[in-house]
């Protein structure tokens, strides 16, 4: 295990860069465990991880070459291989992170998602009053809120 481990070097990159540059093709060079660095000649080069969960095969990126050292995508490794011991899917993870960075999981957001996905199933009417009282009664007071964050004493106070 621990050739794999040392598999690749700073030395066997820049040459895989090189190498795709001068050939115009894509090169792989992996590191095992599921980490592998891609050179492309006209892109930027960047590090993958390949994993499997649920039956199905996923790849998440570590980040591009020139910002991450070999020693943090190994690290990055590490990190995906713990979260999928514990049953979590890593690409979620980074989704839920992101969105929570983004505000994207805002209740007011989710809120407004829902509304749109039952409406058609709702008279006209129903649908306007609904949308009209989380606008009027209940995002003011946890429209900003993360989804995530809302407690059911919050929740009480707001009905």
């Amino acid at each position: 295990m621990a050739k794999l481990l040392n598999k690749l070097s700073p030395l066997t990159i820049k040459s895989k860069i090189k190498s795709a540059k001068n050939e115009g093709k894509i090169l792989k060079a992996s590191d095992g465990g599921g980490l592998y660095f891609v050179a492309e000649p006209e892109r930027s080069s960047w590090w993958r991880i390949d994993y499997r969960i649920e039956g199905k095969q996923k790849t998440l990126s570590a980040g591009l070459y020139s910002e991450v050292t070999l020693a943090e995508a190994r690290e990055k490794r590490s990190e995906v291989k713990s979260q999928l011991a514990k049953g979590v899917d890593p690409s979620h993870q980074r989704k839920a992170e992101k969105d929570c960075k983004n505000g994207t999981d805002s209740f007011e957001m989710i809120a407004r998602e829902w509304w749109v996905y039952k409406k058609d199933t709702w008279t006209v009417g129903h649908a306007n009053r609904t949308l009209q009282r989380l606008i009027n009664d209940v995002f003011p007071y946890l429209g900003s809120k993360s989804i995530n964050n809302i407690n059911a004493s919050e929740m009480l106070k707001t009905i």
